[in-house]
């Protein structure tokens, strides 16, 4: 067994709400949650044939640090992208627009073009979204493992005293600053492991989504080479025995676009283990 990311998560496994021992879930549990990953794969795939700003259809990006601007090109339409601290401001053939994080600006009135602007760190990002791009009209659907049941497992999250900054090295060599929020550990063929989970916020939220980018003994063979994401909600405080789907393993959004800025997975988060399950090596 791999020993815990900090001291701090060494005491909290004293604490009464992580003292619960994971159990087996009988085969009505199981049978659910082999129907609810099967769903997970469904929606997926349907949310990214469906969104119209999803990676399918990223045609550019641009990244600006405070203080640099650009003049584009997107749809007919001249643009320039001032970049400040705490604002993008986006001059449109005499409009002037203010725009902050992960607000998206259609660009034409048939609504095709639309550029969506996110934090990275302390630089801004500026996707372009084309809603007719060639890599949605083409969208198959994701390439998955077939689904298996003995890669969903009970696991023990173990919260962090203190949420740490992180930084995680991006695929395009570059960093990105997460929040350590816990542990996950958990036993598959007789062995226990632990995951660390990142979360995007400094201080716990209700239903907050945790970020668990993670390789294993398939990535780059039959799964991604960069790592795949689980994306758990944050346990309720006090609940110590939760869920980990590996059918729910998603590639990273650069796995299908070189667009984005992925974390990739810690040295800490690599499994001396088979996943065959969740997303496989993209078409």
């Amino acid at each position: 067994m791999r020993g815990l990311a900090t001291i701090g998560l060494l005491l909290a496994l004293t604490t009464p709400a992580c003292a619960s021992t994971p159990t087996t879930p009988d085969a009505h549990a199981l049978d659910e949650r082999v129907a609810a990953a099967r769903a997970f794969q469904h929606d997926y795939d349907e949310s990214l044939r469906t969104d119209e700003t999803s990676c399918l259809t990223a045609v550019a990006a641009h990244y600006l640090a405070p203080g640099e601007r650009l003049e584009s090109e997107v749809g007919g339409r001249s643009l320039e992208l001032i970049a400040e601290p705490e604002r993008l401001e986006v001059r449109i053939e005499g409009r002037v627009l203010a725009l902050h994080d992960a607000e998206p600006l259609m660009l034409d009135d048939a609504a095709r073009w639309r550029l969506v602007i996110s934090r990275q760190d302390h630089d801004w990002r500026v996707l372009v979204h084309d809603r007719d791009a060639e890599a949605r009209r083409n969208f198959t659907g994701i390439a998955w493992f077939p689904i298996d049941a003995s890669r969903i497992v009970d696991a023990r999250f173990i919260p962090a005293p203190t949420r740490n900054p992180k930084q995680l090295q991006t695929s395009r060599g570059l960093t990105k600053t997460l929040h350590v929020a816990g542990v996950y550990q958990f036993e598959l063929e007789g062995r226990t492991f632990e995951l660390e989970a990142f979360a995007y916020g400094s201080e716990p939220q209700p239903d907050e989504p945790l970020l668990i980018p993670f390789r294993d003994q398939t990535s780059g063979g039959t799964s991604y080479g960069g790592g795949r994401y689980l994306e758990p909600t944050l346990p309720e405080p006090g609940v110590g025995s939760t869920s980990l789907d590996f059918n729910r393993a998603t590639n990273p959004l650069c796995a299908y676009s070189e667009h984005y800025n992925c974390p990739m997975p810690p040295a800490f988060n690599r499994l001396d283990l088979v996943i065959s399950a969740g997303a496989a090596t993209p078409h």
